[in-house]
């Protein structure tokens, strides 16, 4: 058998080798496939005519030269692959050059944190964006995990404690897509958690020579919104004022307004007022409930205020009224405990709760006494407002009961309404007066 048909066989055995080279040989998977590829397609031998030289390398091998260059035999070259030309190449379409896809990772950027410093316990809604690959994302507190959801999703932080959270926290958001692979970003959280009970901040009012007290305060977000009165002889003249969370209200964040100034009750511009309720709304609605004098007779006084203090609409009970407590369920409706006047000389009061909607509409005012109270001989008084979870409304306050020694003399005791709607009531709690002969219910939360 010639030389010349041997040939072919060495160059089949050649594609072989490539194929199968072990790691060391420097190709990768990619380059082999593609140089097996290139050599066995057709399965024809090469068209130029090849000598017993040029398939022998000098040391009687075969397979080329040591270095992996090209030998020749005059004027005939073969020319063997170099690492050049064994590389995968990527293409513009996304796949490498043997058509195998690319799966970056995904991303996450832009963590924030509000509010970026945690200055009270409480829960800290970190934001991020994530690439639309990635599916669940992680939160992580100096490494540990506290917290996870659907990828894009506001994560939860949770401010434990001053010994637990100061003076920071490195803050991370880990990012994984459907195949495991993540990235992660990370902020540094400052933290001055004050220890219960420190002082945030106290603030007096200016020393102008005349008497002021505070009545109510509520908060409005990082806002503190207080009302009061100040004497000003010959009157008593209401405030509402908002503090920033510095403590100031004479501040670009802060106001302070008097009721003569917001008002447009003629009667109530010159006449005495006092504050005696705050609410604050789920929209930062302020409000107000308090006791004007019209004429020297009271009456009760409701009003709503936009968060900037701006008066949205105020509304007025009939002379011989009082409103001293106010709350607000989550869809906005109001409610006012106080009392409506049944007989002077003496003075007699029934309880009265008023409930409204957050556009002024009334629902109707629901008045009580106390089951021995049938001829208006004793007083009923609303005095606290609380809405609980479940949407009900807790009215406390205080009544009178007879003494059975002295019919000159009456016991107080603590009294509880409980509604739910828009003013349907549920029952009535009264104190039963074991612990001290007199009690009452004054405020609640």
């Amino acid at each position: 058998m010639s030389m010349s048909r041997r040939l072919p066989i060495l160059a089949l055995a050649l594609a072989s080798c490539v194929e199968h080279a072990p790691e060391w040989y420097g190709l990768t998977d990619e380059a082999t496939a593609k140089t097996t590829s290139e050599s066995t397609s057709n399965h024809a031998p090469p068209t130029e005519s090849v000598t017993a030289a040029d398939a022998t390398s000098s040391d009687g091998g075969t397979g080329g030269s040591a270095d992996n260059t090209a030998t020749s035999a005059g004027d005939d070259t073969v020319a063997w692959p170099t690492a050049d030309d064994t590389t995968a190449t990527t293409s513009d379409t996304g796949e490498t050059s043997t058509g195998l896809p690319i799966d970056p990772p995904p991303t996450v950027t832009d963590l924030v944190c509000d509010p970026k410093q945690a200055d009270e316990v409480g829960p800290v809604s970190c934001t991020y964006k994530a690439s639309a690959d990635a599916i669940e994302a992680e939160l992580l507190d100096d490494g540990e995990v506290v917290a996870i959801g659907p990828a894009g999703a506001p994560l939860i932080f949770p401010v434990i404690s001053a010994s637990h959270n100061n003076p920071g926290s490195e803050i991370t958001v880990v990012v994984r897509d459907a195949v495991g692979q993540t990235a992660e970003t990370a902020i540094f959280q400052p933290s001055a958690i004050q220890e219960p009970g420190s002082e945030v901040w106290t603030k007096l009012e200016p020393n102008d020579g005349v008497a002021s007290t505070a009545h109510a305060v509520a908060f409005q977000g990082d806002h503190v919104i207080t009302a009061g009165i100040h004497w000003k002889n010959p009157l008593v003249v209401g405030t509402l004022r908002r503090y920033d969370v510095g403590g100031e209200w004479d501040s670009d964040d802060g106001w302070s307004m008097l009721h003569s100034e917001w008002t447009e009750l003629e009667w109530m511009k010159t006449g005495n007022f006092g504050p005696t309720g705050l609410a604050v709304d789920a929209g930062g609605n302020i409000i107000l409930v308090g006791l004007g004098y019209d004429g020297g007779q009271p009456r009760s006084y409701v009003a709503r205020f936009l968060p900037d203090g701006t008066l949205d609409w105020e509304k007025p009970g009939n002379v011989g009224t009082e409103a001293r407590a106010v709350g607000v369920q989550p869809d906005g409706t109001i409610w006012v405990a106080g009392a409506k006047r049944t007989g002077v000389g003496p003075e007699r009061w029934d309880m009265e709760v008023s409930v409204f909607g957050p556009d002024k509409t009334a629902y109707g005012i629901f008045p009580y006494s106390g089951p021995e109270d049938d001829d208006k001989t004793f007083n009923e008084r609303g005095r606290s407002v609380t809405v609980l979870k479940n949407g009900r409304v807790v009215i406390g306050g205080t009544r009178e009961i007879p003494n059975p020694n002295n019919q000159n003399l009456w016991f107080t005791r603590g009294v509880a309404l409980l509604f739910e709607g828009k003013g349907k009531f549920i029952d009535v709690w009264t104190s039963g007066g074991d612990k001290l002969e007199n009690d009452a219910i004054l405020a609640s939360v």
